[in-house]
């Protein structure tokens, strides 16, 4: 019989716990490494700590402020400084400690900027302010360095200029504005994205970062008594209220590059038989140039469809009392946009068919067109023609 067995015929199985589990895989070199726990080195004793130092110095060093440690390098010198002061060559090759001081660390120099069209970098910013990528604010920020090279260039801004950027998310585009312009106001509804592009920009004195509505910015209240450029990746539910409203201002931006959806930059920049409301209430604002298109890849987080880079001119074709009238009358006609010009101006002449038919006559149109068909000149003399009858109706 075993000595196990008679031992436990002899104790009465009162040492067995009740319910013993098996030791597992891992008992083996548990308990061997409990029994050669005795052939670990002991730790070498070391000075204790002086008040008020830091507790990383404690950590790294092991000794007080201002003491100097041993040399690791086996070089014969008792202190790290010796060492230093016997061998030319310089101390990073030796593996000894430094003496430990408090003085603060001389200041980086060359530092060079982030590189915001890194995805890895983006996404770190972003976490530092606690952005989170907003649908309703229709927020993709760009990380293609072509498509940025190629929007500063398409702008063009001069040393004495100033941009004011719609939109300046984390600062991507404002940084490459700002290297070649003379003044940037990056502005941006969300307030983390405006604390991210003070941090991405806080070295370029030559940017401020604002929060604003770009639907109520003013030139004046920025500051811009002069010419100005406009600038930005626009959110692409806003992009037709958006450019009306900068290019309708008193004083608009000369010249202004934007990224914006594809489907809406091909209307914008089409020619007549394609037009909008859009197109028709920019157009006489603005010159419209289609530049290249943009996949989503170049963006994070990357939308849907497609994007488009336009860049726009101001120039004023029709007066601003002309404006107002083509603009009244184009927002009644279009809602017949599938219809001809004879039922889109009896809708808006309130269902009056006659008088519809007089109006397209003396704006010499064809009332079987249709509204995308006609250009600004047409829409001028159609829309005079329908105010007259509107004035001279009982």
């Amino acid at each position: 019989m075993r000595r196990a067995r008679i031992r436990d015929l002899l104790l009465g199985h009162r040492h067995v716990s009740a319910r013993r589990r098996h030791p597992g895989r891992g008992a083996w070199r548990r308990r061997r490494h409990v029994r050669r726990r005795d052939r670990r080195p002991v730790p070498r004793a070391r000075p204790a700590p002086r008040n008020g130092q830091p507790p990383r110095a404690r950590r790294r060093h092991g000794v007080g402020a201002g003491q100097a440690a041993p040399c690791r390098r086996r070089c014969g010198a008792q202190r790290h400084d010796e060492h230093r002061a016997s061998d030319p060559r310089p101390s990073t090759r030796c593996g000894g400690f430094a003496i430990v001081t408090h003085a603060a660390a001389p200041a980086r120099t060359g530092r060079r900027p982030l590189d915001l069209t890194n995805r890895a970098t983006v996404r770190a910013v972003a976490r530092r302010v606690g952005l989170h990528a907003s649908r309703r604010l229709g927020q993709h920020f760009l990380i293609d360095r072509t498509v940025l090279d190629d929007i500063v260039a398409a702008l063009a801004p001069a040393p004495d200029d100033v941009v004011v950027e719609i939109g300046c998310g984390i600062g991507t585009l404002t940084g490459e504005l700002a290297a070649r312009a003379g003044r940037v106001v990056a502005l941006d509804l969300d307030p983390a994205c405006v604390r991210a592009a003070e941090i991405t920009q806080r070295q370029r004195a030559n940017v401020s970062v604002a929060r604003a509505d770009a639907l109520g910015i003013d030139p004046v209240e920025l500051g811009i008594g002069g010419p100005w450029l406009a600038a930005g990746n626009l959110p692409y539910h806003l992009t037709g209220p958006l450019l009306g409203h900068l290019f309708a201002l008193p004083k608009p931006p000369a010249i202004g590059v934007f990224l914006v959806q594809r489907e809406v930059a091909a209307r914008l920049s089409a020619q007549p038989g394609g037009w909008s409301l859009a197109t028709v209430a920019l157009r006489a604002l603005a010159t419209v140039e289609r530049l290249r298109d943009v996949p989503p890849s170049s963006f994070d987080p990357s939308p849907a469809v497609y994007s488009s880079v336009v860049r726009l001119r101001a120039q004023r074709v029709l007066s601003a009392d002309d404006h107002a009238l083509v603009l009244d009358a184009a927002r009644a006609v279009f809602q017949q946009r599938r219809k001809t010009l004879r039922h889109g101006v009896a809708h808006a002449l309130g269902g009056n068919g006659q008088a519809a038919v007089h109006a397209i006559s003396e704006a010499g149109v064809d009332p079987g067109r249709r509204p995308g068909t006609l250009d600004l000149d047409e829409w001028r003399r159609l829309a005079r023609a329908m105010a007259e009858l509107r004035v001279g109706a009982p």
